[in-house]
């Protein structure tokens, strides 16, 4: 990544002068629930946090994004928190990679050390029979989400987390993508979350999508925590929703073997087959 892309941030000088919001009726982020969030996604991982900040589409605005890399420490909360307001303030969402890197400029997954939580995306069809579906065969999890969307029927889009005991690294982390992999597929949640690198929004700052502003909305929250190995066992044993991901998924032809060994595999997860799609 080029050093005109790279902000290195200092909060207080880049952030916290920003001008107060003009309405005072405007919605504005809440540290209380950014604070939460960190725990439960960065409270147990070392390294750096990329943080992401895009200007929402549909508000008429422009603006390049702004990339900053943050300490998963004790202090994170209240920069993230300092992003966000600046985010309000300019009509961006505020975004994270849900794992920690080792150098400011790296964010590709290939470049995500460890992480620390399971997480699916909710975005379409019957999000309320998708959640019970979760709940009933991986248990309650840490965080219900929010995120701000809704469906063409009018339903709350939502993120689900399940907090782990111990952040993952190395091979454990090649698990757990999978795992976020296998389980948006039997619910029909959006699968680009098999990549490491893939980011999500904060609850606590503001979406601004389409001029419809709202709080990114932690709805449930709970102290519990899962081990990796549990949770991919509870995984291989949840059935596939009828109807939706893996259920209607058209057959098709699995490569032979000698394909599965000799097809060329990019680092980060820059094509469709990855180690994953070979085994």
């Amino acid at each position: 990544m080029s050093d005109d892309k790279i902000i290195h941030f200092n909060p207080w000088r880049d952030f916290n002068d920003a001008a107060p919001l003009p309405d005072p009726f405007a919605v504005e982020p809440d540290p209380a629930q950014i604070a939460r969030f960190v725990d439960v996604v960065f409270g147990y991982s070392e390294g750096l946090i990329p943080v992401r900040g895009f200007v929402d589409k549909g508000q008429g605005k422009d603006g390049r994004p702004h990339n900053i890399w943050i300490d998963a420490n004790g202090a994170a909360p209240d920069k993230l928190a300092t992003f966000a307001a600046w985010g309000a303030r300019e009509g961006a969402a505020v975004y994270v990679i849900p794992g920690t890197v080792a150098e400011t400029g790296q964010a590709r997954a290939a470049d995500v050390l460890q992480m620390q939580s399971v997480v699916v995306d909710l975005d379409a069809g019957d999000i309320a029979a998708k959640l019970d579906h979760l709940v009933h065969h991986l248990g309650r999890p840490t965080l219900i989400v929010e995120s701000g969307g809704r469906t063409a029927d009018g339903a709350t889009k939502l993120h689900v987390w399940w907090k782990l005991t111990e952040p993952a690294e190395g091979g454990d982390l090649d698990q757990l993508c999978q795992l976020r992999g296998d389980i948006a597929l039997k619910v029909g949640g959006d699968m680009h979350f098999r990549s490491a690198h893939q980011p999500i929004r904060v609850p606590g700052t503001v979406y601004h999508k389409g001029g419809q502003e709202r709080l990114v909305l932690i709805r449930e929250a709970s102290d519990l925590e899962f081990d990796l190995a549990d949770m991919l066992e509870r995984a291989g044993e949840m059935p596939p929703m009828p109807g939706v991901g893996m259920a209607t998924a058209e057959p098709r032809e699995k490569p032979c073997v000698d394909a599965a060994l000799t097809t060329p595999v990019r680092e980060g997860g820059q094509d469709a087959w990855t180690r994953f799609e070979g085994v």
